[in-house]
């Protein structure tokens, strides 16, 4: 299920940024072009863009604790499978690193499974042999993962607000070069 579950996911994130792609390729083609109906359908899907944020906004907002759980489950399951695959050892040497983290909960988590300390939880050490487990100061994960995001929550409505910003100022200029180039079109070629 948790497989299944990281394939929907990524193949959403595929999905969307290929949206994106599609409609600053709409926007583009449209001004270059000076075609009306290309901006007219670019200015639909900025739109259908814009509502698309501003409903995901709202529903984490709403769903904030169902959210932070999901996020929660879903490192778990990557502790979980840790030692399984490269990718998911490689994804959590990455976290650790970047949050100074070591394991779900702390670095018992690995002594307590025997997989041995990674070197992401030993910095400045060569090889996690040379770790003692006394060595390690970092907090679990989940600990950092939940301060990162209540620490950066007013980070990423700023971001969403920036992003939205643009996307207005994107459709309002597509409306002017519409409008401007409808404006030629009805004017008479010659003026007496």
């Amino acid at each position: 299920k948790q497989w299944y579950q990281r394939r929907v996911a990524i193949t959403a994130g595929i999905a969307v940024g290929s949206f994106v792609v599609l409609v600053s390729l709409m926007g583009c083609l449209g001004a270059c072009l000076q075609s009306n109906g290309i901006l007219t359908v670019y200015f639909f899907l900025m739109l259908i863009l814009f509502l698309a944020e501003i409903g995901i906004g709202i529903l984490i907002a709403v769903e904030k604790d169902e959210f932070e759980n999901q996020v929660d489950a879903s490192f778990k399951a990557f502790f979980d499978n840790q030692g399984e695959n490269d990718v998911s050892d490689a994804y959590i040497d990455a976290l650790q690193e970047f949050l100074h983290c070591c394991g779900y909960n702390g670095a018992q988590d690995y002594i307590a499974s025997l997989k041995g300390i990674p070197p992401s939880c030993c910095p400045g050490k060569d090889s996690p042999l040379a770790c003692l487990i006394t060595e390690i100061t970092f907090p679990g994960c989940k600990e950092r993962i939940e301060d990162f995001f209540k620490g950066n929550t007013t980070v990423m409505i700023i971001g969403l607000a920036a992003v939205g910003l643009v996307e207005l100022m994107t459709m309002f200029m597509a409306c002017f070069i519409r409008h401007s180039q409808m404006k030629d079109i009805n004017e008479p070629p010659y003026h007496f």
